[in-house]
């Protein structure tokens, strides 16, 4: 997997339709630096438009969430090889919201991991995250890990992104400390060298980041990228997080 900073923009459910073309063609048209891959990730009906839009520019097509077969009667699914013929690289799997709110288990998200997986060229983008600061995250994120990647082997040419979420901080106005996020991401880092190839994963964090605080995570080594919520709506403030990264 390559050594540039990953940087993620994940619209969730923000934008409306009808303003997703303008927003596309001011990403398409930036200039980002070539030691960040941005990957953008709409919401499923503006991923046709983004396709379309983005085809020329460097910008890596996500998708926020894949079925866990590519068919069968699953009303209101999206197969994953159907994202991958619209274009779609990369698919967030497990974020927090979709725990909470719509109660996906470990055991779901690894029969999405799989259905990913199966599909030649699609890399996943899995969230993990604890909710209670203050108490050694090793215990939760190891389970959700372990459930998610549970039977999971990678073949040479594949790859996985995990994503740290601390569901504590995000939108509470509590702010993570290097040291959380440090020990976070080497526990994440520890348990997937023990099952993949180190060129195989890369952590990246997600939690409340903005082109205030996106500087703060440049000098962690061990974070190899962000994914970008809210902030991603803006453009300039999304390129200034992608040169926060960097300086």
């Amino acid at each position: 997997m390559s050594t540039n900073k990953i940087i993620v923009a994940n619209w969730k459910m923000k934008l409306p339709y009808k303003k997703a073309a303008p927003l596309l063609k001011k990403f398409s048209s930036i200039k980002f630096s070539p030691t960040v891959q941005v990957i953008l990730c709409p919401d499923f009906i503006t991923l046709p438009l983004a396709s379309n839009i983005l085809k020329k520019s460097k910008i890596k097509l996500g998708a926020q969430d894949a079925a866990l077969a590519d068919r069968g009667a699953y009303t209101g699914e999206v197969s994953p090889v159907d994202l991958k013929d619209l274009g779609v690289a990369y698919i967030i799997l497990g974020h927090s919201e979709r725990r909470e709110y719509l109660a996906e288990s470990d055991a779901l998200i690894n029969q999405k991991l799989k259905a990913v997986l199966a599909v030649k060229g699609l890399i996943p983008i899995l969230c993990v995250g604890d909710k209670v600061r203050g108490k050694n995250p090793k215990t939760i994120l190891f389970k959700q890990l372990a459930g998610a990647l549970k039977d999971i082997k990678l073949a040479p040419s594949q790859s996985i992104i995990v994503a740290y979420e601390p569901v504590w901080a995000i939108g509470t106005g509590r702010v993570v400390t290097n040291s959380e996020v440090t020990l976070a991401h080497l526990l994440i880092k520890g348990f997937l060298t023990k099952r993949f190839k180190p060129s195989q994963s890369r952590v990246i964090y997600g939690g409340s980041v903005d082109a205030k605080n996106s500087a703060n995570f440049r000098d962690i080594l061990v974070v190899n990228g962000l994914l970008v919520g809210g902030s991603s709506l803006n453009s300039k403030d999304f390129l200034t997080i992608c040169r926060n990264v960097l300086k």
